[in-house]
């Protein structure tokens, strides 16, 4: 059980930030505005599931060559496997990723839930042998800050743990997705 600790936590250390400016794996690139909000789960038997609540500014021109902002609000669903090969090297692909783009309530409603479970134990310490690894990171415009909270299996005595908020965001964003199918 350490190990599968200690293997975590030194993925979450090492692991290659996005930056704003970058490519997302949807296809898009452009100026992301006010926060990058990520909440990762990662399952033991069934890979990770990443999802990215985006604000992205186009700078664009009308008609008349007049500077002109276009704003597109996204959720980007990643879902990626990691193997481990018999000399123990990891492998990660993706699996899937796709955009699913979003009107300006349905995003607010999102970062509103988002904001919620920020709200968390900090000091939460349950471990288990089972479950998955809940991961919200937070990445500011300027990519200088970065923070990232990883919970065990926050469906676990949610309510006693103060993780309720972020039980609720995961369940609320598998629901919402699979909707937009």
């Amino acid at each position: 059980m350490k190990y599968i600790i200690f293997l975590t936590l030194m993925y979450s250390v090492f692991a290659k930030a996005e930056s704003p400016y970058e490519q997302d794996c949807a296809g898009s690139s452009g100026f992301l505005s006010g926060d990058s909000i990520t909440l990762n789960i990662d399952t033991a038997f069934d890979g990770q599931k990443s999802f990215r609540l985006s604000k992205v500014v186009w700078n664009v021109e009308d008609g008349n060559n007049q500077p002109k902002e276009e704003i597109e609000y996204s959720l980007i669903l990643k879902k990626t496997k990691t193997t481990f090969s018999d000399d123990r090297l990891k492998s990660t692909r993706t699996i899937s990723c796709e955009k699913l783009k979003i009107l300006k309530p349905e995003y607010e409603k999102l970062l509103k839930l988002y904001k919620d479970a920020l709200k968390i134990n900090f000091f939460d310490d349950v471990q288990g042998l089972d479950g998955s690894i809940w991961c919200i990171e937070i990445e500011n415009v300027a990519g200088f800050q970065q923070r990232r909270f990883c919970f065990w299996s926050p469906d676990y005595e949610s309510k006693k743990r103060n993780l309720e908020a972020l039980s609720n965001l995961g369940k609320y964003l598998f629901q919402f997705t699979e909707s937009q199918k």
